[in-house]
């Protein structure tokens, strides 16, 4: 049975907890959902690690970690050696994460932008389904601005760039609109051969719905 708005606030604590989260933290939220799963991204993940194979001591940035599954698959599988920051909103989130996975050089932050800053700079960086609003998947939903407008993605993206070194990696996936169209995105070079399309819509910088299909580039290297 569907419950009613009010009810359903009273006693899905879930529910609940994410309505106060969207309320509280409007202007720096992106993505309510802590949705996450181990290892989601095997193929994004495998060509990072090829792309870096010969670095030594990486620092990674998984910006929305959400529970941690994100920050322990790449430690475990990809990046072993790696210092991996993982930050996320949601402190009940951020606060299993920390239970969970407890390693040396492995770093769970509430994702303010003082206590990101203090963590770089950072050789690699993954927005994995964090730029979205689960609003703006609607096939009624022609424009984005009133869910989650590009103005506040390119706002994130240009904070994040200026925590990127050269030749580090911006990994952006699952997202709302085009990195390609923020005003940094000439300081990148997408990976070439890339083929990640996702079948989701896609909005462009005027927040108007151009596609039902997300761009196949996901990997950005930055070049200056």
């Amino acid at each position: 049975m569907k419950i009613w708005f009010p009810l359903k606030y009273i006693f899905n604590s879930k529910y609940r907890y994410r309505k106060n989260l969207e309320r509280n933290q409007k202007r720096n939220l992106h993505h309510s959902s802590e949705f996450t799963k181990y290892n989601r991204y095997p193929s994004i993940f495998k060509l990072v690690q090829t792309l870096y194979s010969n670095q030594e001591s990486l620092k990674i940035l998984s910006f929305g970690c959400s529970t941690g599954e994100e920050v322990k698959a790449l430690r475990e599988l990809y990046f072993p050696e790696a210092t991996i920051v993982g930050t996320d909103i949601n402190k009940k989130s951020l606060d299993k994460a920390i239970k969970s996975y407890r390693k040396e050089n492995v770093y769970f932050i509430k994702s303010e932008q003082e206590e990101i800053n203090k963590h770089g700079p950072y050789d690699i960086i993954f927005c994995m389904a964090v730029f979205q609003h689960r609003k703006n998947r609607d096939i009624a939903t022609q424009n984005s601005e009133p869910h989650y407008p590009f103005l506040k993605f390119e706002g994130t993206i240009i904070q994040l760039d200026k925590l990127l070194n050269k030749g580090g990696a911006f990994i952006i996936e699952h997202t709302d609109y085009n990195f390609l169209e923020t005003s940094i995105s000439n300081k990148y070079t997408p990976v070439p051969n890339q083929n990640f399309y996702r079948n989701r819509p896609l909005y462009n910088k005027n927040n108007e719905r151009i596609s039902e299909k997300s761009i196949p580039e996901k990997i950005f290297i930055k070049q200056g």
